[in-house]
């Protein structure tokens, strides 16, 4: 797992090229506008404790808070080897936190919880944040791995999957990466999404524990390619929004 984390930043460094005009380092200089962007859809009390997390990770890397705009790839250079002394958090554990209270009902059944989605929900306590039952609940079938004998009938079984996330209706929303094995969906990223009333995007988002946040802002249509560029995965990639299930050429079938 570790290693795919870091091999996910080095191609973060590479793809940040593409997108670079469109991603910026949410710091002291950046959180009013991503506050701005998130307080019509998003709870105080969650904004709260969303903006206690990001100060404390900035607070740990060196020189985070000085990129005042887009991503400064020589002022994180150095995050991978740094310790963030056991304050794990990664893009799951983000996007859950911002979305919780908007998830209204989600009931698929799973063989079994990851031992990693315990230690995520473990962690939330690092930063002061308990989750009731339900969301334990939600969160541990949302994110866990569904493993299969083969995977001909992985759209069939997505569909089922999302169609049960019942979320209430806001501009913003939970992106999910979905990454289909031989044997198994694996929920590759998780972000939050937020509509732009055009065709375009936010996504407020932490590729790996060790990068920074940052918010995107893209092109609905340019998703797939995106993610596809900077996660680098080897199986095949299905994208959801909430219970939408996004259509692309290479996923024409859905």
């Amino acid at each position: 797992m570790i290693k795919k984390t870091i091999f996910i930043v080095s191609v973060f460094f590479f793809t940040n090229l593409l997108y670079a005009q469109n991603i910026k380092i949410i710091n002291k200089y950046t959180f009013r506008e991503v506050n701005n962007l998130l307080k019509s859809s998003i709870s105080s009390d969650v904004l709260s404790d969303w903006k206690k997390i990001v100060n404390d990770y900035n607070f740990r890397i060196t020189n985070i808070s000085k990129s005042k705009y887009n991503i400064d790839i020589s002022s994180i250079k150095n995050t991978t080897s740094l310790s963030l002394q056991g304050r794990y958090f990664n893009c799951r554990m983000n996007a859950f936190l911002l979305v919780k209270k908007d998830i209204l009902e989600y009931d698929f059944k799973i063989e079994q919880i990851e031992p990693l989605v315990e230690v995520e929900l473990n962690n939330y306590r690092k930063y002061g944040i308990e989750l009731n039952k339900k969301q334990k609940y939600i969160y541990g079938i949302l994110f866990s791995t569904i493993y299969l004998s083969n995977t001909s009938n992985s759209n069939e079984i997505l569909e089922q999957k999302y169609e049960k996330l019942k979320m209430k209706k806001s501009l913003s929303n939970i992106l999910i990466v979905n990454e289909v094995y031989p044997n198994a969906i694996a929920v590759t990223h998780a972000a939050l999404i937020i509509s732009n009333g055009d065709d375009t995007v936010s996504i407020v988002e932490k590729l790996s524990p060790f990068d920074p946040f940052i918010v995107v802002n893209i092109k609905k249509s340019d998703l797939y390619n995106y993610y596809k560029d900077i996660l680098s995965t080897t199986g095949h990639l299905v994208i959801t929004i909430g219970n939408e299930i996004l259509k692309n050429k290479e996923n024409s079938t859905l």
